[in-house]
């Protein structure tokens, strides 16, 4: 089990907000909203309303992606549009992408995807547990079809000093330039030796 406190990225999102790196456009009245992996939407029902108390006379749109029929039935009861594919989107406003490129397939091609996606002054909240190990629940090998940072799985124990140069590099790379970050405490599921370990997530507002 992982834990993040459901109340923590809407907190920072208006805190962010407040000092104009997210909805820089705080007058627009049509802001279309993606989160990328929403599990149940309670974390995307929570930036929602914090979108809305930013921007209280805004139309928010909202879609979201998630690969668990299960989560799938809970989001459409709170009415989220759930996409199949990133790219039928466009001209997205806010995007958010909350700890899933340590889980998806190609992390690569989803920040690509979301770059294109992403409206020419939107913004990409995105989330990264350090230190950085990749795990794909859906297929056999749980791997990667390539890593996010380089040196995983080869060379760990490298400094969080070090990998979050290195994620801040994939980000520049893809195109995206960084406004801001924050580091947020994140409890993991432990083992025989170690009932929880406390790790760091990596939290970047982004913009094109």
């Amino acid at each position: 089990m992982n834990y993040q406190p459901k109340g923590f990225f809407a907190r920072l999102l208006i805190d962010k907000c407040r000092n104009d790196t997210i909805l820089e456009n705080c007058d627009m009245s049509e802001i279309r909203v993606l989160d990328i992996g929403a599990g149940d939407g309670e974390v995307t029902a929570r930036l929602v309303n914090a979108i809305s108390l930013l921007v209280p006379d805004s139309n928010i749109t909202l879609f979201a992606t998630e690969s668990s029929w299960v989560m799938r039935s809970r989001l459409a009861e709170k009415q989220i549009q759930v996409v199949e594919e990133i790219n039928v989107l466009n001209n997205v406003d806010f995007v958010s992408c909350l700890n899933v490129l340590d889980r998806c397939i190609d992390p690569l091609a989803l920040l690509h995807e979301i770059y294109s996606v992403l409206a020419p002054d939107g913004r990409l909240m995105v989330a990264l547990v350090l230190p950085y190990s990749h795990y794909v629940e859906k297929n056999s090998s749980h791997l990667p079809l390539r890593p996010l940072l380089d040196h995983w799985p080869n060379h760990t124990g490298m400094s969080i000093e070090k990998e979050i140069e290195a994620f801040f590099k994939k980000l520049e790379i893809v195109g995206f330039t960084i406004l801001s970050w924050t580091k947020a405490p994140y409890l993991c599921e432990g083992d025989l030796r170690q009932s929880f370990y406390w790790l760091d997530d990596i939290v970047v507002v982004c913009s094109k």
